[in-house]
């Protein structure tokens, strides 16, 4: 059966309906021949998994070092040059349709490395397909997005991770493990950076480069005018900076941060039951060239505030960093934890 093509394919028509397809896999039994067996400190080609990569833009090269038991059998992306030459250098197959991907019967679990709003999408139908995933940060573009990727992974019984990496960074470990075993004393107040909110871009349109499908690119959300500065995360602004496409830094390096509180706070399970804004509405700023941007010309975070506060009375501000917190901060990390 022909596909339809992948910008027809939108997140909005798929989450819209119900999760209720169900994709049976059956394993038949292979012989393995005797030369292809595990040798000393290697384990065998059949024993490895199959690993397919979807997006394999600059973060998606970046998780490519896998640990011997794990092999990349095929690559995805809707830049066709890019998964060629991706799958050249790493000597697998390449495809621009992930779904072809998800279709393969030696692909055991997928890397969703795309920007964030093509990320529920390929992760919940990999979950119907049978395949575990590990998903980049932050988990969906929206809540609902979330949710409903979380109903995909229990309903299919899938392994499910999302790339939260500074939970494996010794200095962040031994930093929360401090403050949950009370050597910050009792915590009543954390000061958390206001990241910056997606800006809102109307850039002028470039030529679409060959071979990339910009529709498809452009998935659920209003297609825009193809520009290089939304399309390569190089550096700033990139698709990670502009609403429709993420967050911006409120979900990109904020994601981390806010992380780090929930584990130090052991509230993994839970969450604020109390958000409030002050200093009134943002107001809403159109920028329509890279260089504004580039320059530093946007809008501060200065004079607003969020404030959030758990069951436990602990309270999280967002705000600027306060003068000499850093100076404070590396005091106070020199006594709990002299060298």
């Amino acid at each position: 059966m022909k596909r339809p093509p992948l910008g027809s394919l939108t997140r909005r028509r798929f989450l819209t309906r119900s999760l209720t397809s169900t994709v049976a896999a059956a394993l038949a039994p292979y012989f393995v021949p005797a030369g292809v067996l595990a040798a000393s400190g290697q384990p065998a080609p059949s024993d490895r998994v199959g690993i397919g990569y979807i997006g394999v833009g600059r973060r998606g090269n970046q998780l490519m070092g896998l640990p011997p038991t794990g092999r990349i059998v095929a690559v995805a992306d809707l830049d066709r040059r890019r998964a060629e030459a991706t799958a050249t250098a790493r000597r697998c197959r390449a495809h621009t349709d992930y779904r072809e991907l998800l279709d393969a019967k030696d692909i055991e679990a997928v890397i969703v490395a795309t920007p964030d709003h093509w990320h529920a999408l390929p992760s919940i139908q990999a979950c119907q397909a049978g395949k575990d995933v590990y998903c980049e940060k932050p988990l969906g573009l929206t809540i609902r997005e979330g949710r409903l990727m979380v109903q995909a992974a229990r309903k299919y019984e899938r392994v499910f991770q999302t790339g939260t990496q500074r939970r494996s960074m010794p200095n962040h470990r031994l930093g929360c493990e401090l403050v949950r075993n009370g050597f910050a004393g009792k915590i009543h107040t954390v000061l958390i950076m206001n990241y910056p909110s997606p800006w809102q871009v109307a850039f002028p349109g470039q030529p679409v480069p060959d071979g990339l499908d910009w529709d498809a690119w452009c998935g659920q959300t209003k297609p825009a005018p193809f520009h290089n500065d939304i399309f390569v995360q190089r550096s700033k602004p990139g698709w990670i900076s502009l609403r429709p496409y993420s967050g911006g830094e409120m979900t990109g390096t904020g994601a981390h941060g806010f992380d780090q509180i929930q584990w130090a706070l052991d509230t993994d399970h839970t969450g604020p039951v109390e958000i409030w804004a002050e200093g009134g509405k943002l107001p809403s700023v159109v920028y329509e060239a890279p260089e504004s941007l580039a320059r530093g010309d946007r809008l501060c975070s200065e004079g607003y505030r969020v404030r959030m506060r758990y069951a436990s009375g602990d309270e999280i501000r967002l705000a600027g960093v306060p003068p000499g917190f850093r100076r404070v901060s590396t005091q106070l990390a020199s006594r709990i934890c002299p060298r």
